[in-house]
């Protein structure tokens, strides 16, 4: 946000939408595809946990851009610390912030440490629960100012075997392809790069992308 135009900023403020983007490149490949596939089979909850960590960090950049280019209200921050001491023992990270930067910075090192678990075969102190996007959704369209009333949409970007092993997303087809109120997903994937959770039934539009 702060790198773009004046306009393309106000474009994204008055979508009716929050989208966060995800790499699954960045975020997946060479990270997991090491790891081996037993162990990312047992390890499905610490897997979500990971990714959940990882919408908060986009969350949280948008605090960074909003607070950078001046349109962060002391409230909106404030109640973004609150959603976070709510969720303190699921998170475990700090819940004492001077600034959006900070918040950024500690859910970053949050990941690494999810990471660094499931790559050491070491447990978690603590991790989110399954619905826990949701809860992100929810908070998002009902206490940030600039948001209200707007539906929380996960850009998933190549999200196909080559990048995110399929062990892992069967941890994360749980999230992504479970519809629901509170937020949406489209997902990027190569042809024939997923298999995806019709647990509920067969309810998206397929292509080159994925959407309810």
């Amino acid at each position: 946000m702060p790198s773009s135009s004046p306009q393309r900023r106000a474009d994204a403020l008055s979508a009716p939408y929050l989208g966060l983007y995800i790499s699954c490149t960045l975020e997946f490949r060479q990270r997991f595809s090491a790891i081996d596939k037993k162990v990312l089979k047992n390890r499905q909850d610490d897997i979500r946990h990971y990714f959940n960590l990882i919408v908060l960090r986009e969350l949280a950049s948008v605090f960074v851009a909003l607070e950078q280019e001046n349109q962060l209200l002391d409230a909106d921050f404030g109640a973004f610390l609150n959603f976070l001491k709510t969720h303190a023992n699921e998170l475990n990270i700090n819940d004492e912030f001077n600034g959006s930067t900070e918040v950024e910075a500690e859910i970053t090192n949050a990941i690494y440490e999810a990471r660094l678990s499931i790559l050491n075969g070491s447990a978690l102190v603590s991790r989110t629960t399954q619905g826990f996007v949701g809860d992100v959704a929810e908070f998002v369209s009902s206490r940030i100012s600039l948001f209200v009333g707007k539906t929380l949409y996960l850009f998933v970007d190549d999200y196909t075997e080559l990048k995110v092993p399929r062990e892992a997303q069967d941890a994360l087809n749980h999230i992504l392809f479970v519809p629901n109120s509170q937020y949406k997903c489209k997902v990027s994937s190569e042809v024939f790069g997923l298999t995806h959770d019709e647990t509920v039934g067969s309810f998206l539009e397929k292509d080159r992308e994925y959407r309810e």
